[in-house]
């Protein structure tokens, strides 16, 4: 390879940086704000509902894959256990399908407040797909997942029973309050520059050693 062109190339290599994540979606008002009074309820079966309660809300991704880092939920602890299971599903027909990725969330306070929640292994959100959002709890845990404040309905679906074996259904209430932080997945064009500027590299190396053997 020509030398000016490979010092191009080490070049733009050197100077790519890593890509920041992007906030795909929020319904979350000017200054992160939510509706701090009204909520639903997540709650296990053995809490004062007698059965488990889930909530869900969709967002769409747009013309570009993105690798999900986490989630920001409006939540606020009313009773029990500590602990609130923050679910990433699929989309079935407009309702929450499958469970791809799981995570638990805890420090919830009596008072609402954006609560985040870190995904392992940087699920892949694929372009122009919808997903859900989902919360559900177990044991004697009781929560609520506050509502935006935007007036809108975003998509929102609620589950009784559990989320094993217990229906979604749609509702018109106001979606619950959160953000969705995620990754581009970076352009095939751009994996290729890099795995090029990394051969150009590793091929420059032996020169390198052997010009301090010969000085």
């Amino acid at each position: 390879m020509p030398r000016l062109a490979l010092l191009a190339l080490i070049a733009v290599v050197a100077t790519a940086t890593p890509a920041a994540a992007d906030v795909i979606f929020s319904n979350l008002g000017p200054g992160d704000a939510f509706n701090t009074t009204t909520g639903r309820a997540v709650s296990g079966p053995n809490t004062s509902w007698g059965q488990s309660l889930a909530i869900a809300g969709a967002f769409t991704l747009g013309a570009t894959s993105h690798t999900l880092d986490s989630a920001e939920l409006a939540l606020r602890r009313t009773g029990g256990a500590d602990l609130v299971n923050v679910r990433l599903m699929s989309d079935d027909a407009g309702l929450p399908g499958s469970v791809l990725a799981s995570t638990t969330v805890t420090g919830l306070t009596g008072t609402a407040a954006l609560t985040t929640a870190s995904f392992a292994g940087s699920p892949t959100l694929n372009a122009n797909t919808t997903y859900w959002l989902a919360a559900d709890a177990e044991g004697d845990t009781d929560a609520a997942w506050h509502d935006n404040n935007l007036g809108g309905v975003f998509g929102f679906a609620t589950r009784a029973d559990n989320v094993a074996s217990g229906q979604w259904q749609t509702t018109t209430l106001p979606t619950p309050a959160f953000r969705i932080n995620a990754t581009p997945v970076p352009e095939p064009a751009s994996l290729a520059l890099l795995s090029l500027g990394g051969l150009a590299l590793g091929l420059r190396r032996p020169h390198h050693q052997a010009a301090r053997t010969l000085g």
